[in-house]
C-alpha cells in the first residue's frame, strides 16, 4: 500500500511505516529500496514514542490484522477455522491497535481503516 501512495506524494511530505512484526518491516524496506522511494522511514515502536510523533499525522492508513474473509473465494476452508472466541479476540486487539493509533494522529487529521475482511464485527 505504501508503493501505492508514494508516487502520488512525489517523495515530498514523510511516508511513515510501522508493524508489529519485524520481517514486514524488512521485506518493506526491500520494497521501497527497489522503487526509489526517498520520503518513507520505517518505524519500530520505540521510534514512535521517542520520535514525538503524537498527534503529528495528518493521514494515517491503519491496516489491521483481520479474519481474511474477504479473500474466502482463494481460501475457502478458512470458514472452518474461524472460531468466535478467535473471532472475538480479533475484534478486540483491532479496537485496541485503533484506540493506540488515535494518540498519534493531528486533530483535524484523519484516518483510513483496512481489513481484508467482509465481517461487519471487523470494519464498524
Amino acid at each position: 500500500k505504501t508503493l501505492a501512495f508514494a508516487p502520488r506524494m512525489n517523495n515530498q511530505g514523510k511516508i511513515y511505516l510501522y508493524d508489529k512484526r519485524p520481517h514486514a518491516l524488512i521485506e518493506a524496506k526491500k520494497r521501497l529500496d527497489r522503487a526509489g522511494v526517498q520520503n518513507a522511514q520505517i518505524l519500530n515502536q520505540a521510534d514512535l514514542q521517542n520520535a514525538g510523533m503524537f498527534g503529528r499525522m495528518d493521514w494515517i492508513l491503519l491496516d489491521v490484522p483481520c479474519s481474511g474473509t474477504g479473500t474466502l473465494r482463494r481460501n475457502p476452508d478458512m470458514k472452518w477455522k474461524l472460531s468466535p472466541e478467535m473471532m472475538q479476540q480479533l475484534v478486540h486487539e483491532q479496537e485496541s491497535i485503533f484506540q493506540e493509533t488515535l494518540k498519534y494522529l493531528h486533530p483535524q487529521g484523519k484516518i483510513v481503516y483496512a481489513t481484508c475482511s467482509i465481517l461487519p464485527d471487523e470494519n464498524e
